[in-house]
């Protein structure tokens, strides 16, 4: 399914797959009911992650731009990478402020610069997206931030009693 657009997929829902178990939904699901599970179905391939599904967009964007040498694909790369851009700002300002510099060398460049000079703004980018969905991705669950604290307070605790005389 990595090869599957969002539109193939709503269509998909709209309109069932012959010869399937895949039935047709435009008359029971309204339009934009049909957007939001295409939406959500694209994002399986990445663990139900929106996010990781916004930043492997970006990184599909990012080769078609440089395989068309477009610099309009270059700027859509961006405005994709605009949707996660707030969250890597909030926990990195500055890797932001790199990323929106090579996208902007990605788009004046593309159509001009020799074969080196795109290799190395792509490595830039696609180096500078890994970095930035770590950021975004890695962050501690609920869960894990309340076993972490249990820990710390049972360890603490028993310190505490340890080193009390009896």
């Amino acid at each position: 399914m990595g090869g599957t657009s969002l539109l193939e997929i709503y269509r998909k829902i709209a309109i069932g797959v012959p010869g399937t178990a895949m039935p047709e939904f435009a008359e029971d699901v309204s339009e934009a009911d049909r957007w939001a599970v295409a939406a959500y179905v694209a994002t399986l391939q990445y663990g139900g992650s929106a996010t990781a599904a916004t930043f492997a967009a970006v990184r599909r964007q990012i080769d078609s731009a440089l395989a068309t040498r477009s610099e309009q694909m270059a700027f859509g790369a961006y405005l994709t990478f605009e949707q996660v851009e707030t969250d890597v700002r909030a926990r990195n300002a500055g890797l932001a402020s790199e990323l929106e510099a090579a996208f902007d060398a990605l788009r004046t460049h593309v159509r001009r610069a020799d074969p080196q000079e795109l290799a190395a703004i792509r490595q830039r980018l696609l180096g500078g997206l890994e970095h930035a969905e770590r950021v975004i991705i890695d962050r501690p669950s609920a869960m894990s931030l309340f076993v972490s604290s249990f820990f710390l307070l049972v360890r603490e605790d028993s310190r505490r009693f340890s080193s009390s005389p009896p």
